[in-house]
């Protein structure tokens, strides 16, 4: 133990009774037998950053943001029951994040099941383990309008039969609200991020995502999502992000697609593929096609064409186009293939 750890530690233990913040991110791991600040301190934010504090203590009790990150050294890494029980002492939690920490076994128990957590607005669970996730997400309730973040690590398929129970919940209150169902999608370095309203999921694939939402909607199928919006997705991920989406929504009649900066013409190119014998439209009920980008959208003549070559078989009525420019001669193609060609911010060079 350095000098500066042993310092720490004998501010941990000092009393404190105004302090409402602790943040520590020096990988400092506190003996459960240290009464944490002489047991006087009420913390309302706990953000720990690969340390770990002694999770019984009063101190980390009535919590309204709560981070941890980093946490698995196994000697001083919390027990489920222990994390719930933080959370069920802190009924008035805004915030809660928890991001690569690993859980002790054992089985949950009865009191900690069920924890209303009404004031929570948003919550991220990013890289546990499938069953660290299976002993949170069943155990806590949080409020509709609240953002709901999931990150599945599961490319395997072993707990996706149980992932999806644990989270049909959540699916069906979002389904069974008034909200307009937007399907967003973003690539972030070979990961893709699903939004269904609050909901966040980083799923291993369009195909379990699909499979994990149809699983959680009602029979009845409503406020199935209408469109799907992609945002920085490159043309060569669309085949498994976007394609097979349309067998679990058949309801989607809307594309927006923000296209990586540099990468307009690519994904031109690739739309430009459909339809063929070997390739049928991704999405064969859509009406509405809307490209946003800041850069030369002149090569939308190549999409236009191939509507126009396809003899009606794809249903675009109108295309929209945001921000960037393109040429006269190819707005005046593209409007006689496309029935309606909106331009919202987009200048005529």
């Amino acid at each position: 133990m350095t000098s500066s750890d042993r310092q720490a530690l004998r501010l941990l233990s000092a009393p404190a009774p105004g302090l409402k913040t602790l943040y520590f991110g020096s990988g400092l791991n506190v003996l459960p037998t240290l009464p944490l600040f002489g047991g006087e301190a009420k913390l309302s934010t706990l953000k720990l950053y690969g340390s770990c504090v002694p999770w019984d203590s009063p101190a980390i009790l009535g919590l309204r943001s709560l981070v941890l990150v980093g946490l698995q050294w196994q000697q001083f890494i919390p027990s489920a029951n222990e994390l719930l029980h933080i959370l069920k002492e802190s009924p008035s939690l805004v915030h809660l994040e928890l991001q690569s920490i690993i859980l002790k076994g054992g089985p949950i128990s009865p009191g900690l099941q069920h924890i209303s957590l009404p004031h929570l607005r948003h919550m991220s669970l990013q890289y546990l383990r499938p069953q660290d996730l299976l002993k949170i997400v069943p155990n806590i309730e949080v409020p509709l309008q609240a953002t709901y973040r999931v990150e599945v690590n599961d490319g395997r398929g072993e707990f996706t039969d149980q992932l999806t129970e644990a989270l049909r919940p959540r699916v069906a209150l979002i389904n069974s609200s008034s909200r307009p169902s937007h399907l967003d999608i973003h690539w972030a370095s070979g990961a893709y991020d699903y939004a269904l309203g609050a909901l966040q999921v980083v799923a291993p694939s369009a195909a379990w995502l699909g499979q994990f939402l149809m699983n959680g909607l009602d029979s009845a199928r409503r406020n199935l999502p209408t469109t799907v919006v992609a945002h920085d997705i490159p043309a060569f991920a669309f085949e498994t992000s976007l394609s097979p989406l349309p067998r679990f929504f058949p309801s989607i009649v809307e594309v927006r697609i923000h296209p990586p900066a540099g990468d307009f013409n690519e994904t031109i190119e690739y739309l430009s593929r459909f339809p063929s014998p070997d390739k049928p439209v991704p999405f064969p009920k859509v009406t509405t096609l809307v490209l946003v980008s800041n850069e030369n959208m002149s090569s939308v003549t190549m999409l236009a064409l191939r509507l126009d070559v396809s003899g009606g078989s794809v249903p675009l009525e109108k295309l929209v186009l945001q921000g960037g420019y393109l040429n006269q001669g190819a707005l005046d193609r593209v409007r006689r293939w496309i029935p309606s060609v909106e331009l919202v911010d987009t200048e005529i060079r």
